[in-house]
């Protein structure tokens, strides 16, 4: 195999297609890559521009709600990721270990919609965490339901992610089907605002500090 020297773009799309031989050259160069570079960026993974589009535009409007609404549906608890994080209230450097200043950025975090609430799983003591339930910014007046919508196509994006890697690996495509079933991603939707003045030094909008080696 030849080396990869860049982060490859790989088109998905043949892999929902009817043809063998395109399925599997969807397989072998997501394998490649990740034996290889560890990374790739992908396309044709069939979330619409109009869906992203509504995204953008609705969080417009959320990130634009006065301070004190948006501090309403403050994030509960350093580790619930859930509801708003206003501006430097985060610095992801420590996550290395590296004193920084706050991040420059703002974010609302949902958790998944989907999942029962009163399912035994969701209320352990870690599912009390990882299933909390979704802060809501109350503008626009439909953003729960396009958060849904725009949940359930990444999460079926994701299905079709971990088939590939099953492919990719020898099992059935379907392995990783019951293993994912009750997910605890995070959508997270980041704003980075204008900034009057400059930041300070080793301030960054979301850094992650690099060790010379």
């Amino acid at each position: 195999m030849q080396s990869i020297s860049a982060v490859p773009v790989i088109d998905i799309a043949p892999f929902t297609g009817s043809d063998p031989a395109a399925r599997q050259a969807v397989v072998d160069h997501v394998r490649g890559a990740c034996e290889d570079i560890g990374f790739l960026t992908i396309v044709g993974h069939g979330v619409s521009a109009q869906l992203i589009g509504q995204m953008r535009d609705a969080f417009a409007i959320s990130f634009a709600l006065p301070d004190h609404r948006k501090l309403a549906i403050s994030r509960p608890a350093q580790h619930i990721s859930r509801g708003y994080n206003p501006i430097g209230n985060q610095a992801l450097g420590y996550t290395l270990g590296a004193t920084t200043p706050p991040d420059l950025q703002e974010s609302f975090g949902f958790g998944h919609c989907d999942v029962a609430a009163d399912d035994p799983y969701c209320q352990s003591e870690m599912g009390q965490i990882f299933f909390a339930p979704n802060l809501w910014p109350d503008q626009p007046t439909d953003l729960k339901k396009l958060i849904i919508t725009y949940r359930r196509v990444m999460d079926d994006l994701a299905n079709r992610i971990m088939h590939i890697f099953a492919a990719a690996l020898g099992l059935e495509e379907s392995f990783f089907d019951a293993k994912i079933d009750r997910p605890i991603s995070v959508l997270r939707i980041v704003n980075y605002p204008g900034q009057a003045t400059p930041p300070l030094a080793g301030q960054w909008r979301a850094p992650t500090p690099i060790t010379a080696r």
